[in-house]
């Protein structure tokens, strides 16, 4: 609008994490899952409005539930919602991200 482009206020960050999963039949078709994750966070170093953020790495813990609707043997529908608590991007920082994810997906099984 103004001739001034935004700037790009993205974080990247790579995580590796292992998790427990739970899953609970509830009917013929339809099962309850849960799970429970954790693992390590790294940031590698960002420029935001010339500041140099990241260059850090921490732990990171979370958990989701999910419920999965057998549409036939082989096809499945998914809703999930997951919870994660990332450790700060920089090291004088005490703020945890928190992020929230609602989705859905089809899973085809061979």
């Amino acid at each position: 609008m103004n001739k001034n482009d935004a700037p790009d206020k993205t974080f990247k960050y790579f995580t590796a994490m292992a998790e427990p999963y739970f899953s609970f039949p509830i009917t013929y078709r339809f099962s309850l899952g849960s799970k429970l994750i954790g693992g390590g966070v790294w940031y590698p170093k960002t420029l935001i409005n010339g500041i140099s953020v990241g260059n850090n790495h921490g732990y990171s813990c979370g958990t989701g539930l999910s419920l999965k609707y057998d549409v036939r043997k082989h096809l499945s529908g998914i809703i999930f919602l997951d919870y994660n608590i990332q450790a700060p991007a920089s090291h004088g920082s005490r703020e945890y991200m928190h992020i929230m994810t609602l989705g859905a997906k089809v899973a085809l099984r061979l």
